[in-house]
């Protein structure tokens, strides 16, 4: 980058077993879960910088602003499922998988922004992360 500052959102919302979830909207699929609000802040901020990297390295764009961004969320609501299944519904979903780096895999579907896909297999990821995720295109018939 030429010096810049990049300026990105970070929402942050807390799921009903307590942990948090945070995420870089203008960032496809940039979202953690954290055992405290900060812990979710700074990890995703982590994740963050990986993915940047990992564009710049790779010439890819980089997000323009951080301005809001409105998502889809369909009505269909999950519990919860294992982030294995839910690797395999985006796969199923028609995402393939364009790259891998230690902590992340950058899935890539046609006419799709890539999606980060940021989660240890054995974590279970809970509703409001799932209706999250909906936005890239995996729908609940795919979990």
């Amino acid at each position: 980058m030429d010096g810049r500052i990049m300026s990105l959102r970070i929402i942050t919302q807390q799921e009903d077993d307590g942990r948090w979830i945070a995420e870089v909207p203008s960032l496809n699929g940039v979202m953690v879960y954290g055992s405290t609000r900060d812990a979710a802040v700074e990890n995703v901020k982590e994740l963050a910088r990986l993915v940047i990297e990992d564009r710049i390295e790779n010439r890819e764009s980089l997000p323009a602003h951080s301005g809001s961004k409105s998502f889809e969320v369909w009505e269909d609501k999950f519990e919860t499922a294992s982030s294995e299944r839910l690797f395999k519904g985006l796969l199923r979903a028609g995402w393939t998988i364009k790259r891998e780096k230690k902590r992340f895999k950058v899935l890539s579907k046609e006419s799709q922004p890539d999606f980060v896909f940021a989660f240890d297999e054995k974590e279970k990821i809970r509703i409001r992360m799932l209706d999250w995720i909906t936005k890239a295109g995996a729908r609940p018939k795919d979990f």
